[in-house]
């Protein structure tokens, strides 16, 4: 999500890329922000725990 746990640039855009690491550069609130917010993300969403139970479903849901 840009701005909330990344910055989003145009992938063709070496201008866009040059931008944002600038501003990342520059902020260090900015990443540290970004950066807590997207390991929020992965331990809410990516935990071992959470994938393993996925993956069990995923088996079950193929056994029927």
């Amino acid at each position: 999500e840009d701005a909330f746990n990344g910055l989003l640039v145009n992938s063709e855009s070496v201008d866009d890329l040059v931008i944002a690491v600038e501003k990342l550069t520059a902020d260090r609130e900015m990443r540290i922000r970004l950066g807590k917010n997207g390991r929020t993300i992965i331990e809410e969403n990516y935990s071992c725990q959470i994938v393993f139970s996925q993956i069990i479903m995923v088996y079950l849901q193929m056994m029927k």
